[in-house]
């Protein structure tokens, strides 16, 4: 996989992880889609709101299947990943 520039399309945040997180929390695949295109995106992160979810329980709370399915098939996504500070 390569790093692809999304920054044309997401010029708000020079995070492109937390472009992904909200994303997922809003169920825009498409957007979901092509930040997980760039091999340095963390799929894992955090989000820092108080439920401290990542991408992939954001999107399976919330329902957004296309997405959960998208995230899984991510090389570097942790399943079991939490945030053991919570």
């Amino acid at each position: 996989m390569n790093s692809i520039d999304t920054n044309k399309k997401f010029k708000k945040s020079s995070n492109q992880s937390e472009d992904l997180l909200k994303a997922c929390k809003d169920g825009n695949t498409a957007d979901a889609e092509l930040l997980l295109l760039d091999s340095n995106i963390n799929v894992n992160i955090i989000s820092k709101s108080d439920d401290k979810y990542t991408p992939l329980i954001e999107s399976s709370r919330k329902g957004y299947i296309d997405i959960v399915r998208l995230l899984l098939q991510h090389p570097n996504i942790d399943i079991n990943y939490r945030d053991d500070n919570r």
